[in-house]
């Protein structure tokens, strides 16, 4: 980390001897007749400069105090800024100057008049500074001669000390990729360091690498382009192709408040003489996908608050209170993009409702004879399945949904039949639709063909809850087990026991299975080698729901004990350490060991008065569905932009 200080000072004599001046003879000291390197000398503090030049603006102050919404960073951020706020200033007890720190800096940095110090031998002044006058008396003095020595305890050549802006003598491209490695206690520091260093750390290629390096902060690469392809003018695509490799990059024409610094002039035919931030000539790999044109300063600053919302006990989220169904509301999708939510209810309802505003747009009725248990919804392609206690699985087309004002249709495409029992869960993917019932069963249907694929069956008891991930479905039963299947083969890979009662919901993201349980446990497993990798204790009563983000390892719980929990879950790795067997005593690595651990960041109460059924997340909200007949949307973005974040 870029954050190590430089501080200098100089340290010199108040104490005076006897002159003579016009025949006068000043009076002498208590400790004149001592030898001069014994006398008291008078100091004082030098570590009160920082080579890190004070802020000379407010602007500079903000950014250096903080990032974040007015100017408020809280967190390990704060303390590394504050490093780089100006030291108080010294009570100095000599009646000399001192250096100030842009002489300090000129002297490091070899530059101006400050790097020609220069040290001169015995009986001769030793000078170290040019811009001050000083007699030959605040020097030490040999007590016998009478004359000036080198101390070479005391001063220093200064061109010794002298350096260079290595940044400033790397090319362009090497300066930006050298900054863009810094994390963000860095960057703030090196705002205030100079005008050159200042103009890169405003890069936006810095802010996104510093967005894009952030643990779980996603974009919607897709809105994003769009974004940037609605810039008036619109930003043209050149080829840049080093050696063998062609690569496209996205120029920017309106962001000259990201950068300081200015290239020479670019002419296009639509945009003539038009300049740009530095980044936005370099050529980029992943240019296409994530476009350099965002301001992604702001985009970096909003995510950032967004996240200290989450975090802070003290932050209280707005919510929205959603009842119009008439009795439980077992299940929910919504989808942020598409602006959309939907509910099902054991008022045998589907209802699609505005996101943001929570305008009802559309109720789908007497189609499902049964309570509404399940549901999935894909929003770009206006696709939806729903399972019902009885015992059916409807496929719907849905129409109008991205659009507001429009109305929004449901109509049925198909009835899927063959559960002997209520329909309690379903996933759904490109190629697969898994559902699981109360008869045990866990039935594949293939999602082109709408037909069955097979049956998988090994439970003794209902099953409550499914996950599927590519051609894998894990099947969680009120048997207290889980299965882990494979589509291909139709068979059973493993099975998982560990909770003491029945199994509610379950999780399945990469190599990780989440389970909750009515023993109020939730369970982390290994999807590769069956092993309970860490329990989660803190509800009260049974774990209905349960949503996982494996990027960013938020997980967020929610309970018959009326409460939706938020944790943060942390993944590392340890070698697993065996004796050799060659007989020689020693040990060897045999594999790797996968740790987890689970910190509750948050608790939300009181905003249900029954059991909650459903919960999902996303980066701005948390929506809730309870047996109470409501829904609750807990929003964390009140007056931010947050379209672009996922």
């Amino acid at each position: 980390m870029l954050t190590s200080f430089l501080s200098t000072g100089s340290s010199s004599s108040s104490s005076s001897h006897p002159t003579a001046r016009s025949g006068e003879v000043d009076p002498e000291p208590a400790d004149a007749s001592l030898p001069r390197s014994l006398r008291h000398v008078q100091s004082f503090e030098t570590s009160a400069y920082s080579v890190i030049g004070i802020p000379t603006s407010p602007k500079a102050d903000e950014e250096l105090n903080g990032v974040g919404r007015n100017g408020v960073m809280d967190g390990s951020d704060a303390a590394a800024c504050r490093l780089f706020k100006p030291l108080p200033p010294p009570q100095p007890q000599h009646p000399y100057q001192h250096s100030t720190p842009r002489k300090i800096l000129s002297k490091i940095f070899g530059i101006g008049n400050g790097g020609n110090g220069s040290v001169r031998g015995k009986s001769k002044r030793m000078s170290l500074r040019r811009d001050a006058d000083v007699d030959d008396a605040d020097y030490p003095l040999d007590g016998e001669e009478g004359e000036l020595i080198d101390d070479e305890a005391c001063f220093v050549d200064a061109k010794e000390i002298s350096g260079f802006d290595i940044l400033s003598q790397l090319p362009d491209e090497l300066a930006l990729h050298v900054v863009s490695q810094l994390d963000l206690q860095s960057v703030i520091a090196c705002l205030s360091v100079c005008h050159n260093w200042r103009a890169l750390c405003l890069d936006p290629q810095v802010w996104r690498d510093l967005f894009m390096h952030h643990k779980g902060w996603k974009v919607n690469t897709a809105l994003a382009a769009w974004k940037a392809s609605q810039r008036t003018p619109a930003p043209p695509f050149i080829t840049y192709s080093p050696s063998t490799v062609s690569r496209r990059l996205s120029l920017s024409f309106t962001l000259p408040s990201l950068a300081s610094r200015r290239l020479s002039q670019y002419s296009t035919s639509s945009n003539p003489a038009i300049t740009r931030p530095l980044s936005l000539v370099l050529p980029t790999w992943d240019e296409g996908i994530v476009p350099l044109s965002l301001d992604w300063k702001a985009l970096y600053m909003t995510r950032r608050e967004l996240e200290q919302r989450w975090r802070s006990k003290s932050y209280k989220p707005q919510s929205l209170r959603l009842s119009d169904h008439r009795d439980s509301v077992y299940c929910l999708e919504f989808d942020s993009i598409h602006n959309v939510l939907v509910t099902g209810s054991r008022d045998k309802t589907i209802k699609i409702w505005s996101l943001t505003t929570g305008e009802l747009r559309q109720t789908l009725k007497d189609h499902h004879s049964g309570s509404v248990l399940c549901l999935k919804v894909i929003a770009a392609e206006g696709f939806m399945v729903s399972g019902s206690s009885d015992r059916t699985i409807i496929v719907w087309d849905l129409g109008g949904l991205g659009k507001e004002g429009t109305e929004v249709t449901g109509t049925v495409k198909r009835v899927l039949s063959g559960h002997a029992g209520g329909v309690l869960d379903l996933r759904v993917d490109k190629n697969w639709i898994v559902s699981c019932s109360k008869d045990a069963v866990v039935r594949v249907w293939s999602r082109h063909t709408l037909e069955p694929y097979c049956d998988l069956m090994g439970h003794e008891g209902p099953v409550n809850a499914v996950g599927l991930q590519g051609d894998h479905v894990i099947s969680a039963s009120g048997d207290g087990k889980m299965i882990l299947w494979d589509l291909k083969t139709r068979s059973r890979v493993r099975t998982f026991e560990g909770h003491d009662r029945g199994l509610a919901c379950v999780e399945f993201k990469g190599d990780h299975i989440i389970s909750g349980s009515n023993d109020r446990k939730i369970k982390i497993w290994s999807a590769s080698t069956g092993e309970c990798l860490h329990t989660v204790s803190g509800h009260d009563l049974l774990v209905r729901a349960i949503s996982f983000d494996a990027e960013s390892g938020k997980l967020i719980s929610a309970s018959y004990d009326k409460t939706v929990k938020v944790w943060d879950l942390e993944f590392t790795e340890t070698d697993q350490i065996a004796p050799a067997q060659d007989g020689s005593g020693g040990e060897i690595v045999v594999g790797k060991k996968t740790n987890v651990t689970a910190t509750c960041v948050r608790e939300f109460k009181d905003y249900h008065t029954s059991h909650i059924f459903d919960v999902k997340f996303d980066a701005r909200r948390i929506v809730s569905s309870s047996h109470d007949e409501n829904v609750v949307i807990l929003d964390f973005g009140e007056d931010l932009d947050t379209s672009l974040f996922l």
